[in-house]
């Protein structure tokens, strides 16, 4: 027996090989730095993918629409055009064979002559309709008098750059690659949760996917919210083109924000889920320490007898 207070011969046990231990956790690190940069990556896609599907919706005929309904009069001086070419209007509803081309308006269109000739709400609500058809194919195109053309785009941030811009977000060409868009970056997000959960534990996937997706939907509501102050700090002079382009902007923004909070309240579900499920895994590891630690105890107990 070896007396106490010598150090030990180099021989009497062997202690494990140090290499193996860097090794393990070396591919601990590795595997816990890749599943945070892959969580980081998915909270980033969703966030996009949220931001481009919510201006994929606000773009549909029937959201872009509402909105072009509400700001075109506006823009285009609809109930004045209206007022000054009434008698005109309903002389040629009468003497007209099938649609009247209304007069004094930056945006070309033509009504039925029924409309013309009646008269009043008819023909507000007939231009109205026939204004937004137009603008949404065409977008600022739309925008003519007589044909003339614009000697020189407007400067960038004007108030005029804002409305084009605003006008052109609000077209069905805007739409169909915002919806294309949007189903990329799905199927990138689809990639990158797979890439997640590969790296995780099964007991705790749930928990680390879905804390990424709350945090995207944060991120794209937020950055909703940001966008939207901007806008609003740039355009407050009070002008009617300020008001159009704060409209377009206030209905786009709830667009990206209602979605985000729809995403998030799901993701923050399956989170908590995922939390519960990784909480219940280890309880069996947690009643099993005291009996390895009573077990390690022992064990020393008999390497120091030796």
């Amino acid at each position: 027996m070896q007396q106490r207070g010598r150090p030990p011969h180099p021989g009497a046990y062997r202690v494990p090989p140090r290499s193996a231990w860097t090794a393990r956790q070396s591919r601990e690190s590795r595997s816990s730095g890749g599943a945070r940069a892959a969580g980081l990556l998915l909270a980033l896609i969703m966030a996009a993918t949220l931001g481009v599907h919510a201006l994929a919706l606000a773009t549909s005929p029937g959201a872009a629409g509402r909105t072009l309904r509400a700001t075109l009069p506006a823009i285009t001086d609809l109930d004045q055009s209206l007022a000054a070419h009434a008698t005109e209007l309903e002389a040629a509803g009468r003497d007209a064979t099938s649609s009247v081309v209304v007069p004094g308006l930056v945006v070309p269109v033509e009504v039925r002559r029924e409309a013309a000739a009646t008269g009043g709400d008819d023909l507000r609500r007939a231009t109205v309709e026939a204004m937004v058809r137009w603008v949404y194919v065409e977008g600022h195109s739309a925008f003519r008098v007589s044909g003339v053309r614009e000697v020189s785009a407007p400067a960038p941030l004007s108030s005029q750059w804002m409305v084009r811009r605003s006008i052109d977000l609000l077209t069905a060409r805007q739409h169909g690659r915002l919806v294309n868009l949007s189903r990329i970056l799905a199927v990138g997000a689809v990639a990158v949760t797979a890439l997640l959960a590969i790296q995780i534990e099964s007991s705790r996937r749930a928990l680390a996917v879905g804390s990424a997706l709350t945090v995207g939907s944060l991120l794209a509501a937020v950055g909703a919210l940001v966008v939207r102050g901007v806008g609003w700090m740039v355009m407050s002079d009070g002008s009617v083109a300020s008001a159009v382009v704060a409209r377009i902007a206030r209905d786009v923004t709830m667009t990206i924000v209602v979605a985000a909070l729809v995403s998030g309240l799901a993701s923050a579900a399956l989170a908590v889920g995922g939390w519960l499920i990784a909480r219940m895994d280890n309880r069996p590891a947690r009643a099993a320490s005291p009996a390895r630690a009573r077990q390690a105890g022992l064990g020393r107990e008999r390497r120091e007898e030796l």
